[in-house]
């Protein structure tokens, strides 16, 4: 929808690893021209993905590496879509007593959220690691979505999740 109102496309060019649209658009009797310029690349990407014991484990750049304050914001922003939700602090659970407390968590080297996700409907856990682009996520195989460990499939299913996860923690 957004590409759409841009206008009409007209050219693209890129060079180490930007890429530029030109687009026109008619408002009018007015003829605009917008440049839009993006780094390839610019989403979280999957970089691997495994089966082992009935759990897919995946891991995942994000766009850039992220700090803690990010981190955080990541997992105060989903905490309320899981049950039997747990969160980890470098591999030991802490009490959550409100969603809140999560934003004041000790700086450390990783956070981990795990539970049941109302939203892709599976046992997951995403584990981020401190001033890096990593993140892990290990997901069950109880579905038929996620039955068969499929890099492309697998890719799918999970991108749109993520990558929204990754823009709560610029929020």
């Amino acid at each position: 929808v957004w590409k759409e109102s841009l206008g009409e496309e007209i050219s693209v060019f890129g060079f180490e690893g930007l890429k530029t649209f030109l687009y026109r658009r008619l408002i009018g009797n007015n003829q605009f021209f917008l440049y839009l310029t993006k780094r390839e690349n610019h989403f979280m990407l999957l970089a691997g993905v495994k089966e082992n014991s009935g759990w897919i484990l995946s891991r995942w750049n994000l766009t850039y590496s992220v700090g803690w304050v990010h981190i955080c914001k990541a997992v105060h922003s989903v905490y309320d879509f899981y049950t039997q939700t747990e969160v980890l602090l470098e591999n030991q659970m802490v009490t959550v007593a409100k969603k809140e407390d999560i934003l004041t968590l000790p700086e450390r080297g990783g956070l981990t959220i795990r539970g049941n996700s109302n939203i892709i409907k599976v046992p997951i856990m995403i584990t981020f690691y401190n001033q890096t682009n990593i993140v892990d996520v290990n997901v069950a195989k109880i579905t038929d979505e996620f039955s068969v460990v499929d890099y492309e499939k697998f890719n799918k299913s999970l991108c749109q999740y993520l990558d929204s996860i990754e823009l709560a923690m610029y929020r």
